[in-house]
C-alpha cells in the first residue's frame, strides 16, 4: 500500500474526458506502474456522473483492476470534520 497513490474523482474525470491533458498523462504513468488506488466513495462519485449504462459498465470493468483502499466509517466522519475546519471563513 505504501507505493499506491490515491486518485481523486476530479483526476479520473479529467483522465476520461481530456485524454491529452498533463493530468491524464501523469495518471497513465501511475496506471502503468500499477500504483493507482481509489476508495468506494470515489467509485460512487464516478458512477453518479456516468452518462449511461455503457459508461457504468466501462467503469465497473476498468476500476475492477484498480487497488481499493478500505476505509472505516470513522474515516469519513474525520474527513468531513477536516473539510469543515479547513473551509475559509
Amino acid at each position: 500500500m505504501k507505493d499506491k497513490i490515491l486518485i481523486d474523482t476530479s483526476v479520473w474525470i479529467e483522465f476520461f474526458r481530456k485524454n491529452g491533458s498533463e493530468v491524464s498523462g501523469r495518471l497513465k504513468n501511475v496506471l502503468a506502474e500499477e500504483r493507482a488506488a481509489v476508495t468506494r466513495i470515489i467509485l460512487l462519485e464516478l458512477q453518479r456522473g456516468a452518462a449511461g449504462e455503457t459508461e457504468l459498465k466501462f467503469l465497473d470493468r476498468f476500476l475492477a483492476a484498480i487497488h481499493y483502499v478500505l476505509t472505516k466509517e470513522e474515516s469519513y466522519k474525520n474527513a468531513g470534520l477536516m473539510g469543515y475546519t479547513l473551509q475559509p471563513l
